[in-house]
C-alpha cells in the first residue's frame, strides 16, 4: 500500500480529484475487489440464511410471487426490498436464492462504491485503506449472504451518497448527477427506514455548507432543489398511500414502534445501549472503529463540502439512532449498525492518514500493513467462532462473516429434519418472534400453506382448532413461549401426557424448546 501517493490535503485534494486512476492504483483496488467478493462468496456458501428478518423477507417475497399484484405495504416492511427480490426472481427462479444473491451482487458493488467516496473525499492513499478495512468488514460479509434486506438497501444508499458528493465538485452534468443520487435515495428509502434519516442528514448539512462554503464556489441552489425533489419521491409516496388506507402518513413507521416496544419489555436499558457501540466495535475491528472516529474528527475540522457533508450526515444519523433507543423507537441489534460501522470504514483510511502525519510519519508503511493485518485478524477469528458453540461465540454470532442460527434454533432443526418426514405437520411456539425461522432451520417450504402453525403469525384459527384439524406430528414447546397460556404442557421433558385425548410424548428437550410427539386416539 505504500506504493500509492500519501494523501493531500484537503485543498489539494479537491484540486486531484478527478485525476486519472495509475495502473498502480488500479491494479491493489482491483485485488481488493476481487479479495472482497471472494469473500462473500465463499461465507455465502457456508452460512446459514440466518440474518436478521431474512427468512420473513423471502417468505412474504414467495406468498406475493405466488399471486402477484400491485403491493405497497408488507406487513410493517416497505416494498422496494421484496420487489427487487421479485426482480431477481425473473431470473434465478428460486425465492430464497433470489434474495440471498440480490444481497451477494449489492455487497460485492458496494465495495467498488466505498472506494470511490473515499477517493472521492480523501485521495487514493485513504481510499485503498478504506477499501481494505471495508472487505474485511465482518458484518457487511455476513449480510451480503442472506435474504436480509441490509445490504441491499446500503448499496443504493451509498450509490446515492457518492453522487450527491461528486456532484459538489462536478462542472457539468450536475443536474443531472443529483437527479439520479435522488432517485437512488428513493430506492434505498422504500427498502429500509434508515434511508430517510440518512438522506434527511444528508440535506441538513449540505444546506449548512451550501451557506458557509458552496454558495461562495458558485454552486446554484436550484439542482439541489431538483435533488431533494427526487430524493423525496419515496417518502412522499408512502406518506400520501398510508394516509388514504390507514388514516395515518406514518402508518409503517408507528406499526414498527409498537412492534418495538412489545420486545423491549424483555430487554434491559444497559443492553440496549451496549449492544451497537460493542457490535460495531468487535465487527469493524477496534483500531479501525478509532481511525474512524478520527477520520470523523478531520473531516469536520479541515472544512471540505465532501468531506463535511459525509462526516455531519454520519454523525447526525448516529445522533438519531441513539435518540431512538433512548425513547424506545429502536431496537439495538447489531444489523442495526451496518450504516454507522460503513460509514467509519470510509473515514477510516482519512483517519490512520491523519494520525501518522501528525504523529508516526517514520513508521508509515508498517502502520498501514499493520493495521489492514488486524482488521483481517479480527474478521478471522470472528469467522473461527462461528464454528464453535459458547458464550462468547453465541454473542459474537451476530456480526461474524459467517451468519448460523442459534443454538437452541439450530438443535430443535437438527432433530426435526432427522425425524420429520415430508408429509408431516408441526406447531411452532411463538418465543421472541421467531418460529418462523424455526420453521425455516427446520427445512419446511417456504409457503408453509397448512403444513406448519406458526404462533408468531396472525392465525385465522387457534393452535387448538389447528390440531384437531390438521393432526400434525410434531409440536415444538417453550416454557416461555405464548402457546403456554392455552396449552400448559408443564416444565421441563416429563414423558407423556394426555390432553383431551392426545398424547404429547417428549421427544427431544433442548435449551429453550422441547419437541413433543403427538398421537392422535
Amino acid at each position: 500500500m505504500d506504493q500509492i501517493t500519501p494523501p493531500q490535503t484537503s485543498s489539494s485534494v479537491s484540486l486531484s480529484r478527478y485525476d486519472r486512476v495509475s495502473a498502480s492504483e488500479w491494479r491493489l483496488v482491483v485485488a481488493w475487489l476481487c479479495a472482497g467478493a471472494l469473500l462473500r462468496v465463499l461465507f455465502l456458501c457456508l452460512s446459514d440464511n440466518a440474518g436478521g428478518d431474512a427468512g420473513a423477507h423471502v417468505s412474504a417475497a414467495a406468498a406475493w410471487l405466488s399471486h402477484p399484484s400491485a403491493k405497497f405495504v408488507f406487513g410493517t416492511y416497505p416494498p422496494g426490498h421484496f420487489w427487487l427480490i421479485g426482480l431477481v426472481s425473473l431470473v434465478v427462479h428460486n425465492v430464497l436464492w433470489a434474495g440471498r444473491l440480490l444481497s451477494l451482487v449489492c455487497g460485492i458493488a458496494s465495495l467498488y462504491v466505498v472506494w470511490r467516496i473515499a477517493r472521492l473525499c480523501y485521495g487514493p492513499s485513504c481510499a485503498l485503506l478504506s477499501l481494505a478495512i471495508f472487505t474485511l468488514y465482518s458484518l457487511h460479509i455476513g449480510y451480503s449472504t442472506t435474504s436480509s434486506a441490509e445490504v441491499p438497501y446500503l448499496f443504493f444508499l451509498l450509490a446515492g451518497t457518492y453522487l450527491f458528493l461528486s456532484s459538489l465538485q462536478a462542472r457539468s452534468n450536475q443536474i443531472r448527477r443529483l437527479f439520479l443520487s435522488g432517485l437512488l435515495f428513493s430506492i434505498s428509502e422504500s427498502i429500509r427506514f434508515e434511508a430517510w434519516v440518512f438522506c434527511a442528514a444528508i440535506a441538513v448539512t449540505a444546506g449548512f455548507a451550501w451557506m458557509v462554503s458552496l454558495r461562495r464556489q458558485g454552486v446554484e441552489v436550484v439542482p439541489f432543489g431538483g435533488w431533494v425533489l427526487a430524493a423525496g419521491l419515496w417518502p412522499a409516496f408512502m406518506m400520501a398511500y398510508c394516509r388514504h388506507f390507514f388514516g395515518d402518513p406514518m402508518y409503517l413507521v408507528h406499526q414498527n414502534r409498537l412492534r418495538v416496544l412489545e420486545s423491549l419489555k424483555t430487554v434491559s436499558v444497559a443492553h440496549q445501549f451496549a449492544v451497537m457501540p460493542l457490535a460495531i466495535l468487535a465487527s469493524v475491528s477496534a483500531p479501525a472503529v478509532l481511525a474512524g472516529l478520527a477520520g470523523e474528527f478531520s473531516s469536520l475540522s479541515l472544512f471540505s463540502a465532501e468531506t463535511f457533508v459525509l462526516a455531519g450526515a454520519t454523525l447526525l444519523f448516529a445522533a438519531v439512532e441513539g435518540y431512538e433507543i433512548a425513547t424506545g423507537g429502536l431496537l439495538a441489534l447489531a444489523r442495526y449498525t451496518i450504516t454507522l460501522g460503513t460509514m467509519l470504514c470510509i473515514m477510516s483510511g482519512a483517519g490512520l492518514e491523519w494520525a501518522i502525519e501528525k504523529w508516526m510519519a517514520q513508521h508509515a508503511a508498517l502502520l498501514r500493513r499493520g493495521f489492514v493485518a488486524l482488521a483481517g485478524l479480527n474478521c478471522l477469528l470472528l469467522a473461527c467462532a462461528s464454528f464453535y458453540s459458547n458464550p462468547l461465540a453465541n454473542e459474537l454470532a451476530s456480526v461474524s462473516p459467517r451468519l448460523r442460527y442459534p443454538r437452541h434454533i439450530a438443535e430443535v432443526a437438527t432433530y426435526l429434519r432427522r425425524h420429520m418426514k415430508p408429509e408431516d405437520r408441526v406447531v411452532f411456539d411463538d418465543y421472541k418472534v421467531e418460529s418462523n425461522i424455526v420453521s425455516d432451520a427446520s427445512g419446511l417450504p417456504i409457503l408453509l400453506g397448512d403444513r406448519a402453525y406458526l404462533a408468531s403469525r396472525k392465525n385465522e384459527i387457534s393452535v387448538a382448532e389447528y390440531i384437531a384439524k390438521e393432526h400434525p406430528r410434531f409440536l415444538v414447546y417453550s416454557d416461555q413461549g405464548t402457546l403456554r397460556q392455552s396449552l400448559d404442557l408443564g416444565h421441563g421433558c416429563l414423558g407423556a401426557q394426555r390432553i383431551d385425548g392426545i398424547v404429547f410424548r417428549c421427544a427431544y428437550s433442548g435449551q429453550v424448546y422441547r419437541v413433543y410427539e403427538l398421537i392422535f386416539p
